[in-house]
């Protein structure tokens, strides 16, 4: 898949703005997002009570959380695992690799009509901007 097929549909200011209603309204089943300054700011490991509470809120309603982060294994499982979620790691973004190994590993299928988006921090040649969100593709669990 081509980069421009990643361009988010609309941006917030968190991740954690993105409510299960909004979600479930555009058919999402997953949610890749980026760790530091995303899921997490790079500083605080732990999380925030906020960040906590949306992990639970997706859960319940079924809805997938996968770390899809640049950082080593090492990094990032150290940074998940106490939360028990799923991650792919060199990710080598801003190309697709491991966005397409994400939904490879797990079972997602692009094609198909169940949705999902991309969470990241939105850096982009140093200048900083909202947390974007992209409903372009669709993929269901196979």
């Amino acid at each position: 898949m081509a980069i421009e097929n990643y361009m988010p549909d609309f941006a917030v200011e968190a991740v954690y703005d993105l409510t299960v209603q909004s979600l479930k309204n555009q058919g999402i089943k997953a949610v890749l997002v980026d760790l530091d300054n995303t899921l997490i700011a790079w500083n605080n490991p732990d999380g925030t009570s906020e960040m906590k509470q949306w992990l639970h809120d997706l859960r319940d309603a079924g809805i997938r959380i996968i770390v899809v982060s640049n950082n080593s294994k090492k990094r990032v499982q150290r940074a998940v695992e106490k939360f028990g979620i799923d991650y792919v790691y060199w990710a080598l973004k801003p190309f697709t690799f491991g966005i397409d190994r994400a939904m490879k590993e797990f079972h997602y299928d692009k094609r198909s009509g169940h949705g999902w988006g991309s969470a990241h921090d939105g850096y982009s040649s140093g200048s900083p901007c909202w947390d974007s969100f992209d409903f372009g593709q669709t993929l269901s669990s196979a």
